[in-house]
């Protein structure tokens, strides 16, 4: 069992970076191998639109995200994590969810994803943890139609300042089961 964890904040050391590590953690309890990559530290560019993937294969952008794709195909569970910008996910996140493009057929199925979990963590300043709801929620239908089999979202809410989720116990200990059960141990 391989979990990844794939981190969307500018912050290497922020709450969103440290939900994501606990959640690997809780996967590395229940006996998976883990990885975290820090999106803000790969070059990684937009999506192209040039098409070429569906000719040839694969993505034709030759940049960071060449670690990400061998990385995916060899997981079983994915976790993104963002903190909330202006009502989203990062430019950053956005671009690598843009780039799974890649995995798409002509017919509309993922079979590259078909399968894998995925759990998405959203540590955001806003104290309702309802405010975002929605767009996470539509987030995850995204990834729904990527054929992931997705977890509930983990809503990390009024996490205001560098380091203030790890006074939230009770998130950090769902971020944990959550890594369990992506590894299958619940």
């Amino acid at each position: 069992m391989k979990v990844i964890g794939i981190v969307g904040s500018p912050r290497p050391e922020g709450n969103t970076a440290t939900l994501v590590e606990q959640v690997l953690k809780g996967a590395e309890q229940a006996g998976a191998q883990t990885a975290v990559f820090h999106v803000n530290k790969m070059n990684i560019r937009g999506c192209q639109g040039c098409y070429k993937c569906k000719k040839q294969g694969s993505c034709a952008v030759q940049d960071d995200m060449a670690v990400l794709y061998e990385q995916i195909d060899s997981a079983d569970a994915v976790v993104f994590g963002s903190p909330v910008y202006m009502w989203q996910m990062t430019a950053q996140l956005k671009t690598v969810i843009d780039r799974l493009f890649a995995y798409m057929q002509p017919d509309y199925t993922f079979p590259g994803l078909k399968g894998k979990k995925a759990a998405l963590v959203f540590a955001q300043g806003q104290p309702n943890p309802d405010m975002f709801a929605p767009y996470i929620q539509q987030i995850a239908s995204l990834l729904r139609f990527m054929q992931f089999n997705v977890a509930e979202p983990l809503i990390a809410p009024g996490t205001t300042t560098a380091g203030s989720i790890k006074e939230n116990t009770t998130v950090m200990q769902t971020a944990l089961e959550l890594g369990k059960k992506l590894a299958g141990a619940q």
